[in-house]
């Protein structure tokens, strides 16, 4: 993504989140990641959290699947 981004660029994006220390395969087969580890790879990658919220994001059995939608940006 960090690639394609030109400068001052944005970009948004959902991602399903675990408790978990590392990603984990969920009953669903989406993978789940830990929201520290999301933002490491931001990171590493240049570019900066401008905004992040947690919501549901879509249904799944009897709940909802949770995780966040975070918006990243480019200097």
């Amino acid at each position: 993504m960090a690639q394609h981004l030109k400068s001052r660029g944005l970009c948004a994006f959902t991602v399903e989140t675990t408790p978990d220390a590392q990603p984990i395969l969920g009953t669903s087969g989406r993978y789940l990641y830990p929201a520290q580890f999301v933002a490491k790879i931001i990171q590493n990658n240049k570019l900066h959290i401008k905004e992040q919220r947690i919501v549901a994001l879509r249904k799944e059995g009897n709940g909802y699947a949770n995780g966040l939608v975070i918006l990243v940006g480019k200097a």
